[in-house]
C-alpha cells in the first residue's frame, strides 16, 4: 500500500511542472491533474456509453470535452501556466454541466455531476472566487429547472425534484465553502506560522552562525595572537624571561639565551639568582611576595652574568602574570651597556663645550676637539681638516702630480689643510696627509657634499675607502666622517675618526653633533678673530689718524716758516752775482730749508694731505726708476753685500698712482729691507697681478676684485713680535742713534697704500720678512713726460694777482713773479679777490687753498669763475684736503704748486698755465 501511495505520489510529482513550487499551487496542480485525468477518463467512457445507446451528440460532447481535458492538461505539464488551465477547466466543466442539466444525459440523471462543481470550482479557485463561480452555476441551474417547471421545453425537473435538487446542492455549495474557507484560514495560519517558525529558525541559525563565526574567530584571534606573541617574544631585541614565585625560569626567549651565551635548556635550568649576581634569593622572594597587591609593573636595575663570566649592566621591568597555577612573573631585561656610555660621552662632550669657551686660538680649539673625540669614543685616531688655499698646487703637493685616475686634483685653488689631529697620529705637518685634494680620497669627498657624512663599520671592505691594505694593516674596524659647514652652507672643513671597534647608531649622532658644534666654534671664533683684528685695524686708524691731524697741523705751519727760508734765498741767489761771497751761504741756507721741506712733505703724506695728482702708471716702470735713481745708488754704497733684485711678473702692470709717492713706498722698504739684512743677503721687489672673487683667510678688508701685488722681501731676522703691531706709527723706530731714519718711513708707505685705496700685509718670522701691497688694478692710458710738454713761454707782461693770507708769503711771491717780469698785485683773502676782478682783468690768480677767515681757495676760485668764466689760476698749499684740490683743478684751475716752492718751479707752473691756452 505504502509502494502504491509512494508511486502515486511520484508520478503526480513528475506531472507538476517544475514553475510550480508554492504549496497552494502545487496543491491545485495535484487536483487539476487527478480530477483531469478521471475526467478524461469518465468522460471517455461515458461518450462510449452514450455513443452505445444512441446518444450521438451526447456522447460527442463527452468525447469533446475529454479531448479539451487533456489538453488543458498537457498545457500545465509543458508550460507550468495553472491559472489559465484552471479557468478554462471550470469554463469547460460549467458549459459541459450546464449541458447535461439541460440534456438530462440518457437516463435524465446528469444533472447528478451538477453536485460536484462547487466542490472543484472551491477548491481551484479558492472560497471567494469559487463562491462566485458556484453561485453562478447555482442560479444557471435554478433557471433550467424554472423555466422547465413553467414550460414544456425540456420536460425533466419536476417542482419537487427542483426544491430537493435547490435544498442538497446548497448544502454542497455550503459545506464546500465553509470547509475552503477554513481550509484557507488554516493554510494561512500554518502558513504564517510556519513562516515565523521559519523565522525563528533563520533567527537562530544566523545567531548559531554568528557565534560559530565568532568563535572561530576568537580561536583565530588566539592562535594568530599566540603565534605573534611566541614572535614578537623571539624576534624582541630585549631578554625575555618568564618565571614562578622562586625565580625559576619557565620561558625564556632567543635574544636571553643570546645575551647570556647559553643554550635554551640550559637557561631553563638555572634560576634568577644564577644569572644575576646583585639579586639574592631573598630579594626574589621581595619581589615576587604578594604579587597582586603591588603596582605592576615595576623597573629595577641589575649586573647579569655571562656563560663565559663577563658581565654588563641591564634594565629589568617585571610584571605579574596570573595563570591557573598561580602568580607567574614577565622580566624583560635590556642591555644598558651602549646607554650607559652615551650618557658618560654627553656629560664628556657637554664638559667639552664649556672647556671650548675659555680656550683661544683656533688651532688650540680644533687640538683640544681631537683629543677628546679620541677620549670620548676610544678612537684609533682623530683628525680636523680646514678649507683653505691651494697654495702648494703648483709645486710641493704630491697630490697636484696626480695626473690620472679617481684621485686627481680637480680643484686648484682650494684643499683641504690638516689643522688638527691625535691619537696614532698627532702630528699636522704629514707631506701626504697634511693636504687633502677638495672632492677627492674620502675626506675630500665628504666636504665637497658628494658624502656629506657617512660611517662604515667595514673599512677593510667598503669602497669609499680608498687604501684598504693599509686599514688591515693596522687593525681599523669603522670610519666616521662628517664635513664642516658654515650657515650659508659652503664648507669649512672634515671631522674625521678611525676606530678598532665597530661604532654604533648612537655614537654617530654625537659624532655627527660634535661635528655642528665644531662648525659653530670655528664661525664664532674666525668672527672673533676678524672682529679682534678689525678692532685693532680701527685703533690703528683712529691713532694714525689723530697723529696725522696733529702733523697735518705741524706740517702746514712749518710750510709757512719754509717758505720763507727756500723763497727768499732763492730771489737773493737769483740776484748775486757768481763771485758773491754771500751766494754759497745762501745756498746752504735754501738746501736746508729744501730738506726741512722733505721732512714736512712725510708728515703730509703721513697726514695724507697732501695733494696728488693720480694717473695710469705702469708699477714695473717706477721700480725701474727707483732702481737707477740716486737715492738707491747712495743706498747701495752703505750696504754693498745686499743683493737687490727686481722680478717682473705682471701682464697687466697699471695702477692709478701718484708716481713720486709709489717711488717712495718702494724707497722705504728697500731701505729698511737692507739695513735689516746688514752685511750679506738680498731683497726682492716682485710684482704680480692677483684676483679675488671673495675674501681670503689673511687677507683682511681685501675686497673682491684685480689688483696689482707689490711684494718687497728680505732674508733678514724679522720684525720682533712686540714691535709689528707699531711698525706703521709715526716716529715709531729701532733704529740706532746715528743711523738715518725718522721714524716716517713706513707710516708713510701705510698712509700712501690707504691714500691709493689698497691694502698691505706684512708677514715676518725669524728668517725673512716681506711686504705685501695691493693696488687696485688700472687701465693702461698715455702719460706726457715732463719734458714733452710745450716749452713755447709767453711774454712776461700779463697781470697776476697772489691771494694769500700770510704776508711774508704774498711777498715772496709777488718778488718771484716780479722778477720773471710779471705786473703783480696781491690780496690777503679770498673776498678782497673777488672784488679785485670786479674792477680790473687779471691773466691768473695765485691762489692759497687755506685761508683763515674767509673762504679758502676753492670757494674764491668758483666766485671768480662766475665774473669771468674760464679764468686761469694757480693753486698753492703746503696741506690741503685732496677734495677741495681736485675740485678747483676739475673747475678748471690750471696747476697745482706746493709750498714752500722755489723760484723755477713757480715759473714753470705759471708759464704752462699762461701757454695753456685757456681763455681769459
Amino acid at each position: 500500500m505504502s509502494n502504491l501511495k509512494s508511486s502515486v505520489t511520484t508520478f503526480f510529482h513528475r506531472l507538476i511542472p517544475a514553475n510550480i513550487k508554492n504549496d497552494d499551487q502545487v496543491r491545485k496542480a495535484g487536483l487539476m491533474f487527478g480530477s483531469g485525468i478521471i475526467g478524461i477518463i469518465c468522460l471517455t467512457l461515458l461518450g462510449v456509453i452514450a455513443f452505445i445507446q444512441g446518444g450521438m451528440l451526447l456522447g460527442t460532447l463527452d468525447l469533446a470535452a475529454a479531448v479539451v481535458l487533456t489538453v488543458l492538461l498537457l498545457v500545465l505539464h509543458l508550460r507550468g501556466n495553472l491559472s489559465f488551465c484552471i479557468h478554462w477547466s471550470i469554463t469547460l466543466m460549467y458549459f459541459l454541466y450546464t449541458y447535461l442539466l439541460v440534456s438530462g444525459g440518457i437516463t435524465g440523471t446528469a444533472f447528478l455531476w451538477s453536485y460536484t462543481f462547487p466542490l472543484i470550482a472551491m477548491f481551484l479557485l479558492g472560497s471567494k472566487r469559487g463562491f462566485q463561480v458556484t453561485s453562478v452555476y447555482f442560479l444557471t441551474c435554478l433557471g433550467v429547472m424554472l423555466i422547465d417547471i413553467n414550460t414544456v421545453l425540456i420536460n425533466l425537473y419536476t417542482k419537487d425534484l427542483t426544491l430537493r435538487f435547490s435544498a442538497s446542492f446548497v448544502v454542497v455549495f455550503l459545506f464546500s465553502h465553509i470547509y475552503e474557507k477554513y481550509r484557507e484560514e488554516s493554510q494561512a495560519a500554518l502558513l504564517e506560522s510556519k513562516s515565523t517558525l521559519e523565522e525563528k529558525v533563520q533567527e537562530r541559525t544566523r545567531v548559531l552562525e554568528q557565534e560559530i563565526h565568532k568563535r572561530r574567530q576568537i580561536e583565530q584571534e588566539l592562535r594568530y595572537s599566540e603565534n605573534r606573541f611566541r614572535h614578537l617574544v623571539e624576534s624582541a631585541a630585549d631578554a625575555i624571561f618568564m618565571f614562578d614565585k622562586h625565580g625559576k625560569f619557565e620561558v625564556v626567549n632567543a635574544e636571553a639565551c643570546l645575551n647570556l651565551c647559553y643554550a635554551e635548556e640550559e637557561l631553563l635550568q638555572l634560576s634568577v639568582t644564577d644569572i644575576d649576581e646583585e639579586l639574592s634569593e631573598e630579594d626574589i622572594v621581595e619581589i615576587t611576595s604578594s604579587g597582586s597587591q603591588k603596582r605592576w609593573p615595576i623597573t629595577i636595575r641589575g649586573m647579569h652574568r655571562r656563560k663565559d663570566g663577563t658581565r654588563f649592566p641591564v634594565e629589568v621591568r617585571i610584571d605579574t602574570l596570573e595563570r591557573k597555577n598561580g602568580h607567574h612573573f614577565v622580566a624583560v631585561a635590556r642591555d644598558i651597556s651602549d646607554r650607559i656610555r652615551t650618557e658618560k660621552q654627553i656629560i664628556a662632550l657637554n664638559n667639552l663645550r664649556e672647556k671650548l669657551l675659555g680656550l683661544g686660538s683656533l688651532e688650540k680649539k680644533l687640538s683640544v676637539v681631537t683629543e677628546a673625540v679620541v677620549d670620548i669614543f676610544e678612537a684609533d685616531f682623530c683628525r680636523i681638516w680646514l678649507v683653505r688655499p691651494g697654495d702648494l698646487c703648483d709645486s710641493g703637493c704630491p697630490h697636484a702630480a696626480v695626473s690620472e685616475g679617481p684621485h686627481i686634483c680637480r680643484h686648484r685653488g682650494r684643499c683641504l689643510h690638516l689643522a688638527a689631529g691625535s691619537g696614532r697620529y698627532t702630528g699636522v705637518k704629514s707631506k701626504m696627509h697634511g693636504r687633502v685634494p677638495f672632492g677627492c680620497y674620502k675626506i675630500g669627498r665628504v666636504v665637497s657634499g658628494e658624502l656629506p657624512g657617512f660611517n662604515t663599520n667595514d673599512v677593510v671592505n667598503d669602497p669609499r675607502i680608498h687604501d684598504h691594505e693599509w686599514a688591515r694593516e693596522l687593525g681599523l674596524v669603522s670610519f666616521t666622517g662628517f664635513s664642516l659647514f658654515a650657515e650659508d652652507g659652503s664648507p669649512l672643513g672634515v671631522l674625521a675618526m678611525f676606530s678598532k671597534h665597530t661604532v654604533g647608531p648612537n655614537e654617530v649622532g654625537l659624532i655627527e653633533g660634535v661635528a655642528n658644534s665644531i662648525s659653530q666654534v670655528i664661525q664664532v671664533t674666525v668672527a672673533e678673530e676678524e672682529k679682534g683684528k678689525i678692532q685693532s685695524q680701527l685703533a690703528r686708524a683712529q691713532k694714525m689718524e689723530a697723529i696725522g691731524l696733529m702733523a697735518g697741523g705741524v706740517a702746514h705751519d712749518l710750510n709757512n716758516i719754509l717758505a720763507g727760508i727756500v723763497g727768499y734765498p732763492d730771489l737773493l741767489l737769483s740776484q748775486l752775482s757768481s763771485s758773491s761771497e754771500l751766494k754759497k751761504p745762501m745756498t746752504a741756507i735754501k738746501e736746508s730749508g729744501e730738506r726741512a721741506a722733505a721732512v714736512v712733505a712725510d708728515l703730509l703724506t703721513v697726514a695724507r694731505g697732501s695733494a696728488s695728482i693720480r694717473e695710469s702708471h705702469d708699477i714695473n716702470k717706477l721700480a725701474r726708476e727707483y732702481l737707477g735713481s740716486p737715492e738707491y745708488k747712495a743706498l747701495k754704497i752703505l750696504y754693498p753685500g745686499v743683493n737687490c733684485r727686481l722680478e717682473c711678473r705682471t701682464q697687466h702692470p697699471h695702477i692709478s698712482c701718484s708716481p713720486v709717492h709709489i717711488k717712495k713706498i718702494i724707497m722705504n722698504l728697500v731701505t729698511n729691507g737692507m739695513e735689516a739684512v746688514g752685511e750679506k743677503g738680498s731683497v726682492v721687489i716682485s710684482t704680480a697681478n692677483h684676483h679675488t672673487d671673495e675674501a681670503e683667510p689673511g687677507k683682511h678688508g681685501l675686497n673682491p676684485g684685480a689688483y696689482v701685488c707689490l711684494t718687497v722681501a728680505d732674508d733678514g731676522p724679522g720684525i720682533a713680535s712686540q714691535d709689528i703691531d707699531h711698525i706703521f706709527e709715526p716716529f715709531y723706530t729701532k733704529k740706532f742713534m746715528g743711523h738715518s731714519g725718522s721714524g716716517l718711513g713706513l707710516a708713510i708707505v701705510w698712509n700712501t697704500v690707504q691714500d691709493h685705496n689698497g691694502r698691505i700685509f706684512v708677514d715676518s718670522n725669524d728668517q725673512q720678512t716681506s711686504f705685501e701691497l695691493y693696488f687696485p688694478a688700472g687701465e693702461k692710458t698715455a702719460v706726457a713726460a715732463a719734458d714733452e710738454m710745450s716749452q713755447e713761454w709767453s711774454s712776461s707782461h700779463e697781470r697776476i694777482l697772489v691771494v694769500d693770507d700770510e704776508e711774508m708769503l704774498r711777498d715772496i711771491a709777488s718778488q718771484m713773479l716780479q722778477s720773471m717780469g710779471y705786473l703783480v698785485d696781491s690780496v690777503s683773502s679770498g673776498e678782497l679777490a673777488v672784488e679785485y676782478l670786479k674792477e680790473k682783468a687779471v691773466d691768473l690768480f695765485v691762489i692759497d687753498m687755506l685761508m683763515e677767515p674767509g673762504i679758502n681757495g676753492r670757494q674764491t676760485y668758483e666766485r671768480l669763475l662766475e665774473i669771468n668764466q674760464g679764468q686761469r689760476a694757480i693753486i698753492a698749499s703746503g696741506f690741503s684736503e685732496s677734495e677741495d684740490v681736485r675740485a678747483a683743478l676739475k673747475m678748471g684751475a690750471g696747476g697745482f704748486i706746493k709750498k714752500p716752492y722755489s723760484l723755477n718751479q713757480l715759473e714753470r707752473v705759471v708759464k704752462e698755465v699762461l701757454n695753456s691756452g685757456i681763455d681769459s
